[in-house]
């Protein structure tokens, strides 16, 4: 017994962080989907979306609102190169074709074809993208990139048919370019993160890596790449005023989110730990969404400055994304693959202390089978699970780690200096 338990222990130590994280995903995958045909499929609503007769809901239910090329004018919160990329993808459905529903567009061949390149363009796109990202002969670049396109956040997802992937595809193509010695590159690379930022807004942040390397004129430059992106493609409609409907209506959802919990048993915004909180407890706390935007940045964009490390600085910019916005459901949660690559990178070996950040990411992209909190309708919007409940301690944990471990390497950087006076 204690030489298998010797054995163990040199496997995890001698390992890759990289083969061992994939390993471990992939075996808590595994466990996830037995327990789900153990029970006949009804323990998969404690992680996908508990509406079983809206199957690629984001992209079915949108892609009928480019039809008369007023998609706003059906409250569409999405942003305007989404809906152009639509109108595309629409022209593959015959003229004479008259659209019924969006469950109609589902069991129709030339729109399902559209979605299907759609979704393989995803895949594939973030697989060579993780690739590209280990380094050269790295052991388990392959089996890490496999176990990432089947971790629980990149299969919701898929099952939602969101444009989240895409715009993580290319928000990967920036990170893996901006630091170019060669100016073509870098100018490729912010050209990605202004098409990234025109999908979801929110990749904007990781701008601040520009302004880091004190490149102030490409940071002008990118800037006004990602105002042409994003605001270009309105033109495509009915020009600017649909930015002033598409900001009402996300203000409109924002504030209808936070009124009734909805989405809260999938969400990981900050408001919605005040959303689990009143759940919980069975009371009510008010916070509107500007407020709690307003704290999360203040909680997680100091993180940046003190960063002494790619993982922490870029950990910080997810937790931007993902804690500010009104709602970021489970989806969101893939760019936490970001800091993970990063991580992987300067942690190659597993030790004591970088195990508690790998577990903490480890839970947040593993599908879990946990059941509710309290008991709850299948089709009750808020209700809370204990798989939502540890995702969201894990986001919390992972960042105060972060923050202390970026602390002592400043105290620790600033008492060599003090020696070496």
């Amino acid at each position: 017994m204690h030489r298998f338990l010797e054995k163990t222990k040199a496997f995890f130590l001698e390992s890759d962080t990289s083969f061992l994280f994939a390993l471990s995903l992939i075996a808590l995958g595994v466990i996830y989907w037995i327990i789900v045909l153990a029970t006949h499929g009804l323990a998969m609503e404690s992680y996908f979306s508990r509406d079983y007769h809206d199957l690629f809901m984001d992209y079915f239910n949108i892609l009928p609102r480019v039809v008369n090329g007023d998609p706003y004018s059906f409250k569409s919160n999405y942003p305007p190169l989404i809906l152009l990329i639509f109108s595309f993808l629409y022209r593959l459905i015959p003229g004479d074709y008259v659209i019924i529903d969006s469950y109609s567009l589902r069991e129709y061949t030339p729109a399902g074809i559209g979605f299907l390149f759609f979704i393989l363009v995803c895949i594939l796109g973030a697989f060579l993208c993780i690739l590209a990202f280990s380094p050269k002969g790295h052991k388990g670049k392959y089996l890490f990139a496999t176990a990432f396109v089947f971790s629980g956040p990149f299969l919701f997802a898929l099952e939602r048919g969101n444009f989240i992937i895409l715009a993580l595809v290319f928000l990967l193509s920036f990170l893996l370019l901006y630091d170019s010695e060669k100016l073509p590159l870098r100018i490729v690379a912010y050209f990605c993160l202004a098409v990234s930022a025109a999908l979801k807004i929110y990749p904007a942040v990781f701008g601040l890596l520009v302004l880091l390397k004190k490149r102030f004129w490409e940071a002008g430059l990118l800037a006004v790449l990602g105002v042409l992106v994003f605001f270009l493609p309105f033109f495509a409609f009915h020009g600017l005023g649909d930015f002033v409907r598409m900001m009402d209506y996300i203000r409109e959802l924002g504030e209808y989110q936070a009124l009734t919990n909805l989405g809260s048993a999938h969400g990981f915004s900050f408001l919605n730990l005040f959303s689990i909180a009143a759940e919980l407890s069975g009371g009510t706390i008010v916070i509107t969404p500007l407020v709690a935007g307003i704290v999360a940045a203040v909680f997680t964009l100091p993180l940046f400055f003190l960063a002494e490390t790619d993982y922490q600085r870029t950990l910080s910019l997810v937790m931007l994304c993902i804690w500010v916005p009104t709602f970021s459901y489970t989806y969101t949660l893939i760019f936490f693959v970001v800091p993970l690559l990063y991580l992987l990178k300067e942690e190659p070996k597993l030790n004591w202390t970088n195990v508690l950040p790998f577990i903490c990411l480890l839970l947040i992209l593993t599908p879990m089978a946990l059941p509710a909190v309290f008991n709850y309708s299948r089709y009750r919007p808020g209700a809370i699970d204990h798989g939502t409940l540890l995702i969201n301690c894990s986001i919390i944990v992972m960042l105060a780690s972060a923050y202390g471990q970026a602390i002592s390497q400043r105290i620790s950087k600033r008492k060599e200096h003090e020696i070496a006076a």
